[in-house]
């Protein structure tokens, strides 16, 4: 119960802390994380609000290629070291005076628990009280579009994104399907930028990705393909805000049962939730993401 209160309290400040004068924006580091947070960007920049974003040193060509040319925004370089990241993001705080908004992190079990249904960026928009359908940014795909861009082959191809060897592993059955239709497999090629991989995500006859970050990059720039496949070992869902889009479970894992006393409690947090989300979102002119009946 704690950890519940701890979450809704936490979301609560997330939203109270829009307009702040400077706020640091403590997303997950992944990269396919700080991309799908590009929406909950936006919505702090909108309100005016000085952003600080700590980003891994590995990850910031991408970054400042995506986000860097945004006003009232500043990338900030960090190492990657995990055990030390929570004390990283507590002094680049003191050292801006800058209010910490924490978009995921100890509040992502609770709003996983809560809403089963929902994928990762949905749950990280819950966090900081957005819509958790809105996770398309235009405005990355207009940035990137000003980037130097890949060159698409000139036959009809089919561009995969998967880890061989390991459970994000696309199974060999679905590439032979893929030849067998004709079409060129095109790899992500490793060496090139992700920032200029656009033309591979639209242009292609289809996708096949996994759960990785050129999987998110295509989500949040809403890419172009004609068909459009999602592979995770957690058969994560794609929620409706992205159309076109198959959901493909590579690995189901088993499922824990949880008590009758947790699910009242999971299902408790969940309406409390949606009642703040609503009231949020609602308050902004945005609409009703959660309405009776859905």
């Amino acid at each position: 119960m704690f950890t519940q209160k701890f979450a809704l309290d936490r979301i609560r400040r997330n939203i109270d802390l829009r307009g702040e004068n400077r706020v640091l924006l403590w997303t997950h580091l992944g990269l396919g994380d700080q991309i799908s947070a590009a929406r909950i960007l936006k919505s702090y920049l909108d309100f005016g609000s000085e952003v600080f974003w700590p980003v891994k040193t590995r990850n910031f060509s991408f970054m400042n290629a995506a986000f860097g040319s945004l006003e009232g925004l500043e990338l900030i370089e960090i190492s990657d070291s995990p055990e030390r990241e929570a004390s990283i993001v507590k002094g680049i705080s003191e050292s801006f005076g800058a209010k910490i908004v924490v978009a995921g992190h100890r509040v992502f079990n609770p709003l996983r628990q809560a809403f089963p249904d929902l994928p990762f960026n949905s749950l990280f928009n819950l966090s900081v009280g957005m819509n958790p359908m809105d996770l398309v940014a235009p405005d990355l795909r207009a940035r990137l579009n000003g980037q130097e861009q890949c060159m698409s082959p000139d036959v009809p191809f089919a561009f995969v994104d998967h880890h061989p060897g390991t459970s994000r592993e696309i199974p060999s059955d679905v590439l032979s399907a893929i030849q067998s239709r004709g079409l060129l497999i095109v790899q992500n090629p490793r060496g090139t930028e992700l920032s200029q991989i656009m033309p591979l995500l639209d242009d292609a006859e289809e996708l096949h990705l996994v759960a990785s970050a050129p999987l998110c990059l295509a989500l949040t720039i809403d890419a172009k393909a004609k068909s459009r496949t999602h592979y995770d070992s957690l058969a994560d869902p794609i929620p409706n805000a992205y159309s076109r889009w198959n959901s493909t479970k590579i690995f189901a894992p088993e499922v824990p049962r949880v008590s009758a006393f947790e699910s009242a409690a999971r299902n408790k947090l969940r309406t409390r939730l949606e009642d703040l989300i609503n009231s949020n979102s609602l308050a902004l002119g945005l609409g009703d993401p959660f309405p009776p009946n859905a």
